[in-house]
């Protein structure tokens, strides 16, 4: 492989990085500490922290003027994550 194309997957990796940091910052339903864990987790592994981060993160969110309903619908979707995850754990004998 040349320089030429490491230079390229190089710069490759920095934008997709700088795209997920704004993406981070910008998202309503992340609060101070998880911005700074996943800001953290993408610099310091570029790669396997975003590739973390795309996973982890909900598909739904409105970046729109009415930040109120897009925190009403993140909230929503996690709740309806959670149930569906203590659905398929099924009960626990505590």
């Amino acid at each position: 492989m040349g320089v030429a194309a490491l230079w390229f997957i190089g710069l490759l990796v920095v934008i997709i990085d700088i795209a997920a940091t704004v993406d981070v910052i910008r998202r309503p339903d992340l609060r101070g500490g998880a911005k700074v864990l996943w800001v953290l987790l993408i610099l310091i592994l570029p790669v396997l922290g975003v590739i973390a981060y795309v996973i982890a993160r909900p598909a739904l969110v409105d970046y729109g003027e009415n930040r109120e309903e897009a925190k009403k619908a993140a909230s929503e979707a996690a709740s309806e994550r959670a149930r569906d995850r203590a659905r398929d754990l099924g009960p626990t004998d505590t």
